[in-house]
């Protein structure tokens, strides 16, 4: 009984260090799975403190920039006050408008005076032409005159041929051959017949008649043609002298315009001139042009110190404005990593009193 009680004693004992020995495998199992996890945690968080290291480091010369930023914005601003920026650039507005003002009155005066020197060299023109269509008109009234005179002799001389035709006729010759002292002709019926018996006189008669009728035809031809000559001339003169007086009253309208636009810019205050007349401006106004560019000259230097300067300090601006957009990304990039790292905490199961400090 006793072999037997030992027996089951020791079967127990046995099944009790089997246990024990499942436990504690299963317990260094337990703790080989948290020791790989504690590693990796660990491995984690020495990347979160890096990061928070780099973040915070960068963080830092960021503030150390942003203030130097903030020092040269503010030097800048003191030298923009200091060379009174807003008075300079009003300054320089106000002297290109007088330059642009005074280029307007000299651009009046220049095409005023271009249009009245046309002006005159067509008036002289106009003289010109106006005296000539005067002359050409006169001569053309006697030579219409001549010629009403020379068709009237053509006519004459036209008949007087046309009887000479006749005298050289066959008939007339026959006739001219039958006459008889103290009888009558039987066409104009005179009693003298002069011609009778003189026939060279007769021919001779006949060709003075056609030669004084081709002479008077000639010049009469002549002359109708030298009326259509001088007629053609005239009509060409007076279309001239008409298109002429449109151009000229073209060219009085651009001088009233350009004196009434001399005026009003005279009178707009822009500029500190007395009232002139736009003929006697252009001198003036060359040496008011003179003293602006040289005064503008000045201005416009301190006008492109302040621009640059305020060029630098807007790149500054945008700088700034670029770091604190950084850093405003950095706090929202550490917010990132602290959820990252507590929620890594939260899902890891190890229990916080095993954690290691």
């Amino acid at each position: 009984i006793k072999e037997c009680d030992w027996s089951s004693d020791v079967c127990s004992s046995d099944l009790e260090i089997e246990r024990r020995l499942d436990a504690r495998q299963a317990l260094r199992t337990e703790n080989q799975v948290m020791l790989t996890q504690l590693h990796l945690l660990k491995q984690q968080i020495v990347s979160y403190a890096h990061d928070r290291e780099q973040i915070d480091a960068s963080q830092a010369h960021a503030l150390a920039q942003r203030d130097h930023f903030l020092q040269d914005i503010h030097k800048y601003e003191s030298l923009l006050q200091e060379k009174r920026a807003d008075t300079v650039e009003q300054r320089f507005k106000e002297s290109l408008d007088k330059i642009s003002t005074v280029n307007t009155l000299l651009e009046c005066v220049t095409r005023f005076l271009e249009t009245t020197k046309d002006k005159g060299v067509i008036d002289e023109l106009c003289v010109a032409l106006t005296a000539e269509l005067s002359e050409i008109s006169e001569k053309l009234i006697k030579l219409k005159e001549r010629h009403a005179c020379q068709l009237i002799e053509d006519m004459e001389a036209r008949k007087l041929g046309d009887l000479a035709e006749a005298m050289n006729a066959p008939e007339a010759m026959r006739l001219r051959a039958a006459l008889q002292p103290d009888c009558p002709c039987p066409v104009c019926g005179s009693h003298e017949h002069v011609f009778v018996h003189e026939e060279s006189a007769a021919q001779q008669l006949v060709a003075a008649l056609r030669a004084k009728r081709e002479a008077t035809l000639q010049l009469t031809t002549q002359t109708g043609a030298e009326v259509i000559t001088l007629s053609a001339r005239e009509s060409a003169l007076r279309a001239e002298i008409i298109a002429l007086d449109r151009q000229n009253d073209d060219l009085s309208t651009k001088i009233t315009n350009a004196q009434q636009d001399f005026q009003k810019f005279l009178k707009s205050g822009c500029i500190d001139l007395a009232p002139m007349e736009i003929e006697q401006a252009l001198e003036p106004l060359k040496k008011t042009q003179e003293g602006y560019l040289t005064a503008h000259a000045q201005l416009e230097q301190n006008f492109n110190l302040v621009k640059d300067l305020r060029g630098l300090r807007d790149k500054l601006r945008s700088s700034l404005d670029g770091i604190n957009q950084t850093q405003t990304e950095r706090q929202e990039t550490l917010a990132q990593l602290r959820d990252r790292k507590s929620t890594r905490l939260n899902s890891s199961h190890i229990p916080l009193s095993r954690m290691p400090s």
